[in-house]
């Protein structure tokens, strides 16, 4: 095992209802994995990890402006989940690259064009305050019955530590499950601490990939999820219907022939050495990215190539 491979940090929790809703937070830290969907653009793009939201498996999504005013700049057309992403007061808009260097890039086709380029990342944000809250709150419409994977990208700036604000102890994020009638049918939520990526932005800021997992009861259910923080910043929304993979990380097909150890299987020339505690959630090392296994060995990729064997 290669000592330099650190576990995954990430607030991972289910729900107790009968819904299946689940949610992953992933943030950084320290030599931790890089949070789904984010690279490194100091020197540039990599087009190999743009997150194409106009390709399967995603088949809705929402970003956010990088410059001028803030807001809502792109939507995809026709989209049938994400109705609606709003805040209580926006304060500004950014594509900075120093010391944001770790950013969500965005291109689509099938969405409201950027002025700007094609390639686009860059965040709207509200709120920076130790005595008021800022709130950004989000409705995805369960619009099928299979089951529907919600990437929600934000990040904070906020130093929450050591009383740091009156009234939050850290960044909170709820999702809460609806039926057409407006009544609460499951919820869960968790407080996101800032700090512990010094090393990588110089300060306590935080930049999160949270990952949400629902399935409808019946036709009319909807997901409301919310952002409280001293700051948000709001990078972006992306839905996305995948097939499901095993549930077992040595399941068929998959790693049985592999020895876990501390969570990571090297799997040669095959993958490389990937990390599987959070399966069906894997990260592969060598790609430096996320990836989600789908039936009989295949992969999608964050950003969506043809998944690979």
């Amino acid at each position: 095992m290669k000592k330099s491979l650190l576990t995954l940090l990430a607030a991972s929790v289910a729900s107790s209802g009968a819904f299946a809703l689940t949610l992953e937070v992933q943030r950084f830290g320290g030599d931790l994995p890089t949070p789904a969907g984010y690279h490194d653009v100091a020197a540039g793009i990599n087009p190999d990890l743009v997150v194409r939201v106009s390709e399967e498996p995603f088949v809705d999504y929402l970003i956010p402006s990088n410059s001028g005013t803030a807001g809502i700049i792109a939507q995809k057309a026709g989209g049938l989940f994400i109705a609606s992403s709003t805040v209580n007061s926006f304060g500004g808009a950014n594509n900075l690259i120093n010391p944001d260097r770790y950013q969500v890039v965005f291109e689509w086709e099938d969405g409201t064009p950027l002025p700007l380029a094609s390639d686009f990342y860059g965040v709207s944000w509200s709120g920076w305050s130790n005595t008021e809250v800022a709130n950004l709150t989000t409705r995805v419409n369960l619009a099928t019955d299979a089951a529907v994977t919600v990437f929600h990208w934000f990040n904070d700036g906020w130093n929450y530590a050591s009383g740091g604000h009156t009234v939050l102890t850290g960044h909170v994020l709820s999702i809460r499950h609806y039926n057409a009638a407006g009544t609460e049918i499951d919820s869960i939520s968790a407080v996101l601490p800032s700090g512990g990526a010094e090393s990588i932005f110089g300060d306590h800021r935080q930049f999160y990939s949270a990952i949400i997992t629902a399935t409808r009861a019946n036709e009319g259910d909807y997901l409301i999820i919310t952002n409280e923080g001293g700051n948000i910043g709001y990078k972006g929304t992306a839905v996305a219907i995948m097939d499901s993979g095993p549930t077992d990380p040595k399941g068929p097909g998959v790693f049985e022939d592999y020895d876990v150890e501390n969570g990571w299987v090297d799997t040669g020339d095959w993958l490389g050495w990937v990390y599987v505690e959070h399966y069906p959630w894997v990260f592969n090392n060598s790609l430096q990215n996320w990836m989600y296994a789908a039936v009989d060995g295949w992969f999608y990729v964050v950003r969506p190539t043809p998944p690979a064997q």
